[in-house]
């Protein structure tokens, strides 16, 4: 079997990113995509304006009790979706980083070490699938009370009257939006754990392996130890170039 790479540490989030069309790296763009990026977008603003709008009523109004409920969700989905511009605005950062996983030396591991490296990786995929699962059978949940519930509340309960078609596209926009941008959002944050989570077993396995090293050479040790620790500094070297980037 082929040993896994670095990379598949954060194949969940990747996964999860590239279905909502926000990872655009190595991907080829269809019409199909286009459709789903556009819709996304369109979705996700007109979302974000109709938050907007009730909390200038609110303000016109001078409701302060109101707002102070409002705030904290409309802080939420709209800080969701400036983490979504952000990430697209660093692409290139972001290839800059996926490319220092394909240097070779990463894979450079002992032996007697390759099994943390598996096990670090199948764990940060393992807890990116619970975690995402976690959460959204809670917000499955929290979306549908109304179906198993009197209490009949949505992300947003706007205080002017809506007309009836005008209510339901309200709330099928709100529930859409609220899973998307929650889920990339949660999308984000595992992808930046798992890279953390990665720079810190790559440093643990260098320090291990610099710890057990012995040389085998034993008419010129020096040079081979030179050697071995020169390789190590460069290893050190692009660990760190990747800590920084995340």
């Amino acid at each position: 079997m082929e040993p896994l790479k670095w990379k598949n540490a954060f194949k969940t989030s990747q996964s999860l990113l590239t279905w909502c069309e926000v990872w655009i790296l190595d991907k080829k763009r269809t019409w199909i995509s286009n459709i789903k990026t556009t819709f996304f977008a369109l979705a996700t603003i007109i979302f974000d304006i109709t938050l907007l709008m009730e909390m200038q009523l609110l303000f016109n109004r001078r409701d302060y009790e109101a707002i102070s409920i409002h705030l904290a969700t409309l802080s939420l989905y709209v800080g969701f979706t400036i983490k979504i511009i952000m990430f697209m605005r660093k692409t290139e950062q972001l290839r800059n980083l996926i490319e220092l996983f394909d240097w070779p030396g990463l894979d450079d591991i002992p032996i007697q070490f390759q099994q943390n490296k598996t096990r670090s990786i199948m764990s940060s995929n393992f807890i990116s699938r619970f975690y995402f699962i976690t959460v959204s059978f809670n917000i499955t949940l929290y979306l549908n009370r109304p179906l198993y519930s009197s209490y009949f509340e949505y992300p947003i309960e706007f205080s002017y009257p809506l007309p009836y078609w005008g209510k339901y596209c309200l709330i099928s926009l709100q529930v859409f939006c609220v899973y998307y941008t929650v889920l990339v959002g949660i999308a984000f944050d595992l992808l930046h754990a798992s890279l953390a989570r990665t720079a810190t077993e790559l440093l643990d396995i260098l320090c291990k392996t610099i710890t057990s090293f012995k040389p085998v050479n034993k008419d010129n040790p020096e040079a081979e130890e030179l050697k071995f620790l020169t390789n190590c500094a460069i290893k050190h070297r692009h660990i760190i170039r990747k800590v920084v980037f995340v």
